[in-house]
């Protein structure tokens, strides 16, 4: 998947994919910042390696509800469960963020106090660029070498869906 910012089109939070998986695909391998958040311009307290997590427990409670959950700077993603897997590689490193709720949800939310979504798994986001976090409401506005629109994506990501051999078989069997 190559990605392109028209030229004159505003400042982007994010360019790449959102992807709904089932709520089955729930474990989480990546390469990459970790093991807390981290974001382009909020990365000091990560450091660089192999993590494995729950998508439940990629989740920051903030007190006011808002989106949260990003790595940054990282090289591949795994998602798997219920005998299927996503991975996301990139020549280039690049963003995910796995929720269990959306972007919308946790915007409706006033504090982290209100009720669960219930029934919907949330969103992965791949995401070539990603802006940081830092705003100009109220603070100062975001350096530029910050946001998406001064950021060339790099070659894409290169996405592949498979299953995964869930029996306990010697052999490679492959059955029609």
């Amino acid at each position: 998947m190559r990605l392109r910012r028209t030229l004159g089109f505003p400042s982007l939070p994010r360019l790449g994919l959102r992807l709904f998986l089932p709520e089955s695909m729930s474990q989480v391998d990546y390469y990459g910042l970790g093991p807390q958040e981290s974001y382009v311009d909020k990365h000091r307290a990560s450091y660089h390696g192999a993590f494995s997590a729950d998508v439940v427990d990629l989740h920051e409670d903030y007190i006011r509800p808002q989106e949260n959950g990003s790595h940054a700077d990282c090289n591949k993603v795994l998602l798997s469960g219920g005998g299927l897997s996503l991975a996301a590689v990139g020549p280039t490193p690049f963003s995910f963020n796995a929720s269990r709720y959306t972007q919308e949800e946790l915007a409706a939310r006033r504090r982290n106090t209100e009720p669960d979504a219930v029934g919907q798994h949330g969103p992965q986001c791949l995401d070539a660029a990603m802006a940081g976090i830092g705003s100009s409401m109220p603070g100062p506005a975001l350096r530029p070498r910050y946001q998406v629109d001064s950021q060339e994506p790099g070659d894409g990501l290169h996405l592949l869906l498979n299953p995964l051999i869930t029996h306990t078989s010697t052999h490679n069997e492959v059955k029609p």
